[in-house]
């Protein structure tokens, strides 16, 4: 994992920040567990959409799939 403008690797707070990660959130370990543990997880707002839609399902909200332009969203 390089740094796109610098000649050095991201650092763990840096990837983590891509990955969505809070600021204040601890990553516990040697640094390479810490970029594993980053490295493996699903990114936060991903996590957060994947959650939302369960939860609509299992409350039996229906949602329709609306494509805008080259993402896509779920609508009430």
């Amino acid at each position: 994992m390089c740094h796109p403008s610098e000649l050095r690797p991201i650092s763990v707070r840096e990837a983590a920040r891509l990955q969505g990660f809070p600021d204040e959130w601890i990553f516990c370990g040697s640094m390479s567990d810490q970029y594993r543990q980053i490295g493996n997880a699903v990114p936060v707002g991903m996590g957060k959409a994947i959650g939302e839609a369960i939860l609509a399902v299992i409350l039996g909200n229906s949602r329709e799939i609306v494509k805008q332009g080259s993402l896509f969203e779920f609508a009430s």
